[in-house]
C-alpha cells in the first residue's frame, strides 16, 4: 500500500512557498513483488535507511485498485511511462 501527500517542507519558506496543511492526496495498494520495487541502496557505512520506488510495473499493478483519491489534490503520482523510464534506470544496463 502506497500513501501519497503533501505538506511542506522545512525550506518552503525560505523559498517563498505559502504554508499548507499536511494531507494524504491518493492511496493505492496491490500485491506486488519485489520486482515491482526499485531501492536506492546506501553505503555500508551510511546511516539512512534505504529508499524505495514502485517501478512501472507496481504503479500498473496498484493505479486500478485506488483507495482513495483526493479530486481536488493535484495528484502527480508517477505516470506508467514515467515509471517504466525509472524501472529502466534502475535496473542498469
Amino acid at each position: 500500500m502506497v500513501f501519497v501527500f503533501e505538506g511542506n517542507t522545512p525550506v518552503d519558506r525560505a523559498k517563498g512557498i505559502r504554508p499548507k496543511s499536511f494531507r494524504f492526496v491518493s492511496v493505492a495498494g496491490a500485491q506486488l513483488t519485489k520486482n515491482d520495487w526499485a531501492f536506492s541502496g546506501r553505503s555500508e557505512t551510511s546511516r539512512r535507511t534505504i529508499t524505495a520506488s514502485v517501478t512501472g510495473s507496481g504503479y500498473r499493478k496498484m493505479m486500478p485498485n485506488w483507495i482513495y483519491k483526493d479530486q481536488a489534490a493535484d495528484i502527480r503520482p508517477t505516470t506508467p511511462s514515467e515509471a517504466d523510464q525509472a524501472e529502466n534506470l534502475a535496473q542498469g544496463p
